[in-house]
């Protein structure tokens, strides 16, 4: 019995340091890191021109205001698939060049996104590869009151560069610095609503007409980068609601409602109208629906326009259907 101990115990000595010996032979040696010895300068550039398109352009209606983003993310994405990340604060001014350190090697684009990290705290972005990037979301704006979820929608850009300033390939070497400029684009499309009711006389018969609620259909995310991606037409999950609070609103008014791209949005409204020396007043509930998914940048405006009973609506991308209708007992 002994003699059998013996003999096991020395077979797994001599085992031990055989096997430790092979395992160290295929450790492999620690990857090297490369350097961030290099250097670029990064410009980031707000399209203006994209946010005049947004609005009546002999209306101020308070888009313009770099106040409304507090973070802009920059990506570098190298041709291996590495991804660089840098940081603008919200004391950058458009245009501005910005020094970073950064690989040596062939960029395959650089990204950039700014959004308002204040509003919707703890919603920054890291992505690790340029799939990542493309499918930034941005979070839902379901829990914002009205103030702030304009706030935010207005501070959404994004933009995409694979060329440096002089339009050449982008490089990054040690020699020198490589200066890259990203144009930002404004992720919102804008939804502007104007109406004018006025009383009429049909036969011999005063009506007296009026407009009531408007409630406009949405979705409460978006891609930063929608052009880069097959998705599906997102659900309309979202709804911001103009309330008339006023007899010279219910009149004629105006009101704005901004929305994320991608989907054929729509709103309801409501058109009341009296006949003179009746006591009741009909209620008559619209829908009206985009024909074609909202782009990007994209300013929609909307005339709505009503006599008496007789409704027009002169704008060519929508299409208008009556739901119901409903009498109002005087």
């Amino acid at each position: 019995m002994d003699g059998r101990i013996m003999k096991w115990g020395l077979m797994l000595l001599l085992c031990i340091p055989f096997w430790t010996a092979c395992n160290n032979d295929d450790v492999p040696e620690a990857a090297i890191e490369p350097q961030k010895d290099c250097e670029v300068s990064v410009s980031i550039r707000l399209n203006a021109k994209s946010l005049r398109a947004m609005g009546d352009p002999g209306e101020e209606v308070d888009e313009f205001d770099s106040q409304y983003w507090t973070r802009i993310d920059i990506f570098l994405v190298y041709s291996w698939g590495q991804v660089l990340q840098y940081t603008l604060d919200k004391d950058y001014k458009s245009g501005e060049m910005r020094k970073f350190t950064a690989f040596a090697g062939v960029v395959k684009a650089v990204y950039a996104v700014a959004y308002n990290d204040e509003v919707l705290v703890g919603h920054n972005f890291a992505p690790y590869s340029e799939q990542d990037i493309l499918n930034l979301q941005t979070p839902s704006i379901t829990s914002l009151d009205a103030a702030d979820e304009k706030k935010y929608l207005l501070s959404l850009f994004s933009g995409m560069t694979d060329k440096t300033k002089e339009g050449q390939p982008i490089e990054v070497v040690k020699e020198g610095t490589t200066e890259i400029k990203v144009g930002l684009d404004r992720l919102a499309a804008k939804v502007d609503v104007q109406w004018d009711a006025q009383d009429a006389y049909e036969g011999d018969k005063y009506v007296e007409a009026k407009m009531s609620d408007i409630t406009f259909r949405g979705t409460s995310q978006g891609y930063f980068f929608p052009g880069e991606k097959a998705v599906a037409e997102p659900a309309l999950d979202h709804e911001d609601a103009y309330r008339m609070n006023s007899p010279i609103s219910e009149r004629n008014g105006r009101t704005y409602f901004y929305t994320f791209s991608g989907a054929k949005n729509y709103f309801n409204f409501v058109v009341k109208h009296r006949v003179a020396e009746t006591p009741d007043e009909k209620e008559t509930f619209y829908t009206a629906t985009f024909a074609n998914a909202l782009e990007r940048s994209s300013w929609h405006k909307v005339n709505l326009t009503v006599s008496g009973t007789t409704f027009e609506e002169t704008t060519k991308e929508l299409n208008l259907t009556q739901k119901r209708q409903r009498t109002i007992n005087g």
